[in-house]
């Protein structure tokens, strides 16, 4: 009784008192997102804040790519150029996570485009489909659409593909040779079951084939030497930069934040404030409830969500309250990236109520 008064205290406190300083978008993923996709879960309430400047949007699959291949090329972009022996062939990318699939390539003139999804493959099997994908249906779906999309981007020993991303984890944790790089049909790559992505794209691009000679995995075990980072891209940091704005990234078993140079502003998970100990906010676990056979189930209804995103409104008060925004922004200003401040001083800039942004998605 008196943790609920105690909260209700520190509601009152914050509702009176303090108020959301930054400029934030909110992209939402994780189950939600799969279930705002399919139309099987409409919310009603779009934004996080009572003054309706904090928007949540369900990050949508092109957005997603295109963050991450932005993330992707201000961090590696100066690798894949004529002048790095090691990578200077690598043109077509294809981040494979555990459950999607985002790719892009170098264009003749040096853009990037993204190519994962496309326009030209319906329906969009990749925004389901990753690593650890073990559909036989969904599977096949996946090559006949990779050929599609192979057939324009001209393939072959100067225009190598490149895997990354949760597709790595195919690598014996020992394996360091050939700067952590590997063919589709190296030994090294750890032997998966019949239905797995991998399988699938060895038996459909034999070794002795076009696709199968220029198909190669980076070892998601591996430092990228060069840059000390592990090769990927991040959506949010990508997005962030692209819209100038901080990004609040609900994910399905965390919320993290992000500024406007990318970086993640959160070096731990928002939680639920004063939970004692603290508990991280997970928006997958919010959906879900334990029942007393032992078995989970999905409550994908307004009365959820609204709690995961007044959740995530105090929580950010907390998280603001808490950080020297004067000193990120002398950082960004001397031209160095922003980082957390998780206990470092308040700002003392003038809080004043923030007026809705007129950035939107496209």
């Amino acid at each position: 009784m008196a943790k609920s008064f105690q909260f209700f205290l520190f509601i009152i406190y914050m509702l009176q008192e303090n108020k959301i300083q930054l400029q934030y978008i909110a992209y939402q993923t994780g189950i939600a997102r799969d279930k705002f996709m399919d139309g099987t879960f409409k919310p009603v309430r779009k934004f996080i804040d009572d003054e309706d400047s904090i928007e949540r949007i369900f990050l949508s699959h092109e957005e997603e790519a295109e963050g991450e291949m932005l993330d992707f090329k201000q961090k590696f972009g100066h690798l894949f150029n004529d002048q790095n022996v090691i990578f200077k062939d690598y043109k077509v990318f294809l981040s494979i996570g555990s459950t999607s699939t985002q790719g892009w390539q170098i264009d003749l003139d040096g853009t990037y485009k993204v190519i994962i999804p496309s326009k030209n493959v319906t329906p969009n099997i990749f925004m389901k489909l990753g690593a650890t994908s073990t559909n036989s249906n969904d599977l096949e779906s996946c090559i006949n659409s990779l050929d599609t999309i192979f057939q324009n981007l001209n393939i072959g020993p100067t225009r190598k593909v490149l895997c990354f991303n949760a597709i790595g984890y195919s690598f014996d944790k020992s394996y360091t040779g050939h700067n952590g790089l590997a063919n589709l049909h190296d030994y090294n790559l750890t032997q998966k079951p019949e239905y797995t992505l991998l399988e699938k794209l060895r038996k459909n691009f034999q070794a002795n084939t076009n696709y199968g000679k220029n198909i190669d995995i980076f070892s998601r075990h591996i430092i990228e030497p060069n840059t000390r980072l592990q090769l990927g891209g991040s959506w949010a940091s990508g997005l962030a930069v692209k819209l100038q704005t901080q990004i609040i990234d609900i994910g399905g078993g965390a919320v993290h934040i992000y500024g406007l140079d990318g970086t993640k502003l959160t070096t731990k998970p928002l939680s639920i404030p004063l939970s004692t100990p603290l508990i991280e906010i997970k928006p997958n676990d919010i959906y879900r409830e334990k029942q007393d056979d032992g078995k989970f189930v999905d409550y994908f209804n307004d009365k959820r969500d609204d709690g995961l995103l007044k959740n995530i409104k105090f929580a950010l008060i907390e998280f603001e309250k808490n950080t020297d925004f004067d000193r990120i922004e002398r950082k960004m200003k001397d031209g160095t990236r922003s980082i957390l401040l998780g206990g470092g001083q308040k700002s003392k800039r003038r809080k004043s109520k923030r007026k809705r942004s007129k950035r939107r998605h496209r």
